[in-house]
C-alpha cells in the first residue's frame, strides 16, 4: 500500500514495485493524479484508491482487498 502516490516519490514507488511485479494498492487525495498513474500501471492486478487514508482507515482497506 502506498499513500501519497499520485505523485513524487509515492508515484515513483508504485511504478518501481509494479515494474518488479508487485501488486499495488496506491492512495491519494487527488483523483486526476491517481488516474495518470493507473493509465501508467495499466495492470489489472493494482488497486487505485483514492482517499484520505488515517492509519486505521489503511488497515480496512488493507483487509478489505486483501
Amino acid at each position: 500500500m502506498i499513500t501519497g502516490a499520485g505523485a513524487g516519490t509515492g508515484a515513483e514507488a508504485a511504478r518501481q514495485l509494479a515494474r518488479e511485479c508487485w501488486t499495488i494498492c496506491a492512495t491519494d487525495i487527488n483523483p486526476t493524479a491517481l488516474a495518470t498513474l493507473r493509465e501508467e500501471l495499466s495492470e489489472d492486478r493494482h488497486c487505485p484508491e483514492t482517499s484520505h487514508l488515517t492509519c486505521q482507515d489503511a488497515l480496512l482497506l488493507i483487509e478489505h482487498l486483501f
